[in-house]
């Protein structure tokens, strides 16, 4: 069968009979959008198998994706959109932010983007989305490019070792005018020598 969790995917590494031999990389992140975004808050509570959780406008759950955040003991990457009316911030992503106890977090708001944007195109996020009347003022290929910049980063430290890549997605969360942003990350760069700031 497939594989079913990190740790057994990891496995598959070393499995010769595997498609995946010799090509899965032994560090792993929890990752989803909405609902699945709760869901992998939920995931990484008390989930000492993971480096990282980067979840795209999350939504609470239940059992509480909030109440299980102070569980969560990994660097945790929380995005948002600014125009998101599905999952308001004021009722998902602040309150598992601010629930969040690991000492490096992150809060990226896109500017003008939405919930559905988080995603490729879907008639029924689309249609449900219509309902509440979000005032985009950003693409969907747009809100890709500022997840990817600031996702690709996060995992480019947080799971490939790369140590000039907190430096830069920090300094970029707050440099760049696509996001407003917060963070507890401290990074030990004495000057920027990059950003990805527009």
């Amino acid at each position: 069968g497939m594989p079913r969790s990190g740790v057994a995917m990891t496995s598959e590494n070393t499995a010769a009979a595997s498609p995946f031999f010799g090509h899965v990389a032994p560090a792993t992140a929890l990752m989803g959008h909405s609902m699945g975004g709760g869901s992998a808050v939920l995931g990484a509570a008390n989930n000492s198998g993971i480096q990282a959780l980067v979840v795209f406008a999350p939504a609470e759950t239940n059992p509480s994706a909030v109440a299980a955040a102070p569980n969560v003991s990994v660097p945790t990457l929380i995005f948002a959109a600014s125009e998101d009316c599905v999952t308001p911030i004021a009722a998902h992503t602040a309150p598992m932010y601010a629930a969040l106890v690991v000492p490096c977090r992150a809060f990226v708001n896109i500017l003008g983007g939405g919930h559905c944007q988080f995603a490729e195109s879907n008639f029924n996020c689309n249609f449900g989305e219509l309902t509440c009347g979000p005032n985009l003022t950003i693409s969907r290929a747009q809100q890709h490019d500022v997840m990817n910049d600031f996702a690709g980063l996060w995992l480019d430290h947080f799971l490939r070792g790369d140590q000039q890549a907190l430096g830069v997605v920090l300094d970029s969360m707050a440099l760049s005018t696509r996001v407003q942003a917060d963070h507890t990350c401290i990074s030990t760069r004495i000057r920027p020598e990059r950003a990805i700031s527009w």
